[in-house]
């Protein structure tokens, strides 16, 4: 449907009326001011016709009383779908009045010569009323008091105080319905859950106050897009939407262009996740989906979405069940320490071993760290995980010593958020001095990842580390997209080269000339590197060319329990 252009003589006409009168067009599941009489703008006072195109089109209810801003907003959402007469009565303050005036508007449809339809909606002031005692002033009193009272058990039961969207309950309603209808229509229905990233952080930051100007910014952004009848408000920063599929993305890109604007550009990214509303499901079980889409949005340091599919539900039941049992899995010891060997390039000998968790579930039975190491560093539990792998490693260490074995280094993983969850240093540090345990058998692997995400706060943890005596690695170096300015900029003691080289080794002749090149470059810094993923001799024998100072993979041995490597030693199939 187009938008109605009055002609230059009438348009003139009606805004030069003294009555407070305004006309309207429902375009876009919105209703659109299209002229304001010069009345209407003395009423509210309002200066300038293009303020009050401006405030209509963008902020209708600005200065409605909250309390009356979901009903009035029902009433005409209605009368623009469904048509009748517009009846509503509510309160407003202008600018520069103390007080609320009571406002009663009505309203009524017309077609146009071109068969548009438009609104035309007279405004009044009933505050002079207030104490009156004539029959039509009774009778306006008594339609406010039971408004009010409706007013009441429409924001209990439909309707969002904050952003007067309807509430979950009301949404679900209001979808099952209009789902069908757009089934009716052809189209294609989905369910949309947005959203913010970091709400809590921000409002921590910059207060409850700015955090709700951002959660009303999103209610009006997703009503203005989609709809107010379409739009839901579930709890703190969660939004659901149902909309048909057709320009979804385009309508996305638009919501994310407004988001970003918001708060003077103050403002957080939002993620949404998409399913679509087939007729045999519920919306109830598509706004979870939906929900479990959203999570799964990786990037958030920009708006986006994701779809929902049955590999992300397997997913997300894994990671509920992770948190769920990690705790246990720590005190029941369904998680242990397993230790690869690291060898000599040269001689063969295991020079050092890393620690590796694995998680063997009375349940699932194996579940890799690739399911439950990222989980646990999403939710900030991965430090425990990590001082638990620092207390098997040690009682390791231990345990060789009693049988006179020899004792290389174990070397342990940590991330960032280690030491951003508290002073992981001083702990490792109490635990090693309780146990008598020299630091020099112990090393840091810190991810090449890390620092990406925070390299400032790696400067300073290696710094710390270092000041307390113990050597720090780079892990999984080519993991990501590596800059070998990592190399001039933080001091490591040691580098290992992520195994992805050699995983196309036979593949791809760039690996071997990669690898050639990583190497040689680390030897012009002297540093040691380690080569993760060994797997032939073909490999060992190229990489000892290369000038590479160890090797860890399976050709010397998988990872393996702690009783398993030390029987190992003790039947001289590994020497240190």
């Amino acid at each position: 449907m187009h938008k109605y252009h009055f002609s230059k003589e009438v348009r003139q006409t009606l805004e030069g009326l003294p009555i407070p009168i305004a006309f309207y067009q429902f375009l876009d599941h919105r209703v659109v001011p299209l002229l304001l009489s010069q009345g209407f703008l003395d009423f509210f006072g309002i200066k300038e016709m293009a303020e009050g195109i401006d405030l209509m089109t963008n902020d209708m209810y600005r200065d409605t009383h909250p309390d009356d801003v979901a009903r009035v907003a029902d009433i005409a959402y209605r009368f623009a779908i469904k048509g009748g007469i517009y009846n509503a009565v509510y309160r407003t303050k202008n600018v520069g009045q103390d007080g609320y005036h009571l406002i009663h508007s009505t309203g009524m449809h017309m077609f146009m010569e071109d068969g548009s339809r438009i609104t035309i909606v007279v405004y009044m002031d009933e505050s002079s009323l207030a104490n009156d005692v004539s029959a039509a002033s009774q009778e306006l009193n008594r339609y406010l008091k039971e408004n009010v009272q409706l007013e009441g058990w429409i924001r209990r039961n439909q309707y969002d105080d904050l952003t007067g969207l309807p509430n979950m309950g009301y949404f679900i309603m209001l979808a099952e319905a209009g789902s069908k209808r757009l089934r009716q229509n052809g189209e294609e229905p989905v369910i949309l859950f947005i959203d913010y990233n970091n709400l809590k952080y921000y409002n921590h930051t910059f207060g409850l106050a700015s955090g709700n100007e951002l959660l009303l910014g999103l209610a009006i952004a997703l009503r203005g897009i989609f709809g107010s009848e379409y739009t839901g408000r579930f709890d703190s920063d969660h939004f659901a939407v149902y909309t048909t599929k057709k320009d979804l993305e385009a309508k996305l890109g638009k919501l994310f262009c407004q988001v970003s604007s918001l708060n003077h550009g103050n403002s957080l990214s939002v993620r949404v996740g998409i399913v679509p509303l087939d007729q045999d499901k519920k919306v109830s079980t598509a706004c979870d989906e939906a929900r479990i889409a959203a999570n799964s949005v990786k990037d958030r340091s920009k708006s986006g979405f994701a779809h929902f599919t049955k590999d992300l539900e397997e997913k997300t039941a894994m990671k509920e069940y992770i948190l769920a049992r990690f705790r246990e899995a720590l005190k029941e010891h369904w998680i242990k320490a397993y230790y690869q060997p690291i060898v000599d390039a040269k001689t063969g000998k295991v020079t050092d071993e890393e620690a590796l968790a694995r998680w063997i579930d009375p349940n699932y039975g194996m579940i890799t760290p690739d399911n439950f190491i990222p989980v646990l560093e999403d939710e900030g539990l991965l430090y425990l995980l990590d001082l638990y792998m620092v207390d098997q490693a040690i009682e390791f260490l231990k345990k060789k010593q009693s049988l006179g074995i020899k004792q290389p280094p174990i070397s342990i993983n940590l991330s960032e958020k280690d030491f951003m969850a508290g002073p992981i240093i001083v702990e490792i540090n109490k635990r090693l001095n309780q146990a008598g345990i020299s630091k020099k058998l112990f090393t840091i692997e810190i991810t090449e990842r890390s620092i990406g995400r925070n390299p400032e706060l790696l400067k300073e943890i290696m710094n710390e580390l270092h000041a307390n005596g113990y050597e720090v690695w780079l892990d999984d170096f080519g993991s990501d997209y590596s800059s070998l300015n990592i190399i001039g900029d933080y001091v490591f003691d040691l580098i290992k080269i992520d195994l992805k080289f050699l995983k196309s080794f036979d593949t791809n002749p760039r690996s071997r000339l990669i690898l050639e090149g990583i190497i040689g470059f680390t030897k012009k810094f002297q540093i040691p590197t380690v080569n993760e993923g060994v797997e032939t001799e073909e490999e060992a024998d190229f990489l000892r060319q290369c000038g590479t100072s160890k090797f860890q993979g399976y050709l010397y041995s998988r990872p393996l329990p702690g009783e398993e490597l030390l029987a190992k030693y003790q039947q001289g199939v590994l020497e240190c």
